[in-house]
């Protein structure tokens, strides 16, 4: 909004580009937190499982899913919060330079 108006706020700024650091990892975490907390609960009551042909005698587990997921999130994690550093270190690379 204040790019709209030409005005650049240093403080909101270096909010914006660095309030994620801490931030985002400690979302990740809750959510990985919540998903290991809710593997028993779909392990016991097979709940959203596909159950498979006879000939297999088995079922795809909703809780196999969780756990690819939890896999997926931190690798997300890392790709994620590598392009967010980059975009941080063009910005404030970009202030400085500016500055001068």
């Amino acid at each position: 909004m204040l790019a709209c108006i030409d005005t650049d706020w240093k403080l909101l700024t270096w909010l914006r580009y660095s309030i994620w650091m801490p931030l985002y990892p400690l979302g990740v975490l809750a959510e990985a937190v919540a998903v290991i907390q809710s593997l028993p609960l779909f392990d016991e009551t097979r709940l959203y499982s596909i159950p498979l042909p006879p000939v297999l005698g088995s079922s795809f587990s909703f809780s196999f899913t969780l756990k690819i997921y939890l896999a997926l999130m931190f690798l997300g994690l890392f790709i994620n919060f590598r392009h967010l550093f980059r975009q941080r270190r063009r910005r404030m690379r970009s202030r400085k330079r500016n500055m001068n």
